[in-house]
């Protein structure tokens, strides 16, 4: 799945450096002046690749109070927040709603180029994990039939089978040692 950066700056050079930046790194970068724009262009925010980068404040907007909003609609893609303001108290109201990291301004683009980097890869085993998880999932299922729970360990405590196929095998009620089935 294709990663973009997401990046939401009102100051237009502010944007374009960072932009140009980001480009060059060999990422993809969708920018917008606002929150409000970001939201209008992605309406669904849980399929959304890769990270948002986003100034504090943009266009009489606060970027902590969509952070809440947005990871309550789904969002779950890493979200650096920067901020030519910056202080401890916001730094650590903005860690507090979730933000991957938080960059001060003027920005320095090697540390930019390293905290994006950090999210995307952040954001990739996250996407492959999940993708595990599912696929675990789906194979649990066809060893589990419908209706009928899980053994877990009380059921191995107390010597009792589970639903599993190869603990069948093993099963010394089918009479026989668990090398006979292998031969």
């Amino acid at each position: 799945m294709q990663q973009y950066i997401y990046l939401i700056e009102q100051d237009g050079p502010v944007r374009e450096v960072a932009g140009q930046a980001l480009h060059a790194a060999g990422w993809q970068c969708r920018s917008y002046t606002s929150a409000s724009q970001f939201r209008l262009a992605n309406p669904q925010l849980t399929p959304l690749c890769g990270c948002v980068l986003a100034d504090v404040r943009h266009a009489g907007e606060y970027a902590l109070i969509h952070l809440e909003e947005w990871r309550a609609q789904g969002l779950i893609i890493p979200v650096i927040l920067m901020s030519r303001h910056a202080t401890v108290g916001l730094c650590r109201q903005a860690f507090r709603q979730g933000a991957f990291d938080f960059l001060p301004k003027p920005l320095e683009m090697n540390i930019l180029l390293d905290t994006v980097g950090d999210a995307l890869e952040h954001q990739r085993r996250g996407h492959l994990h999940q993708r595990r998880r599912q696929d675990l999932r789906g194979k649990l299922a066809l060893l589990t039939p419908p209706g009928k729970g899980r053994a877990g360990p009380d059921h191995v405590r107390q010597g009792q089978q589970g639903n599993c196929p190869v603990s069948d095998a093993f099963s010394p009620h089918r009479g026989g040692a668990p090398g006979e089935y292998f031969q």
